[in-house]
């Protein structure tokens, strides 16, 4: 007999019940077959209806829909959906960079990431000799 607190927690120990018997739902009795269909179908029901809330009138407290998310410039959605299909088209309006300027973007970018590395080090050397010559002395 299976006893449970609320209906998702039945199901789940009607399948473990099932599953300890080979998961094989012939073998078992009839009435258990019924129960752990019933029970499974009764929490999918339940999962999928919203939940009510006592104290909730509707009113929106703080408005989650905030300028610059996806979902809230519709211009935005209807530009990348013509984008894709004119990628699926093939119609594409961007310019693709040769091997060249490639080549060029990548090492400038690793050219900016040098130098910002050597002025943390700069920084970090002049610290270390201010310690030892000023500030330990």
């Amino acid at each position: 007999r299976l006893q449970a607190a609320n209906s998702i927690h039945a199901a789940e120990s009607a399948w473990k019940f099932a599953r300890l018997k080979s998961l094989n739902l012939g073998r078992l009795s009839r009435a258990t077959r019924w129960r752990v269909t019933f029970i499974t179908k009764a929490s999918s029901a339940m999962a999928a209806r919203p939940k009510q809330y006592d104290d909730d009138d509707g009113r929106v407290i703080c408005n989650m829909d905030v300028d610059g998310m996806p979902w809230h410039d519709k211009r935005i959605r209807r530009e990348k959906k013509e984008q894709q299909r004119a990628i699926a088209a093939g119609q594409t309006d961007r310019e693709q960079m040769t091997k060249a300027e490639a080549r060029q973007f990548t090492f400038h970018a690793i050219l900016a990431g040098m130098l910002i590395a050597l002025v943390f080090s700069v920084a970090w050397v002049l610290f270390i000799l201010f310690c030892t010559q000023i500030w330990f002395r």
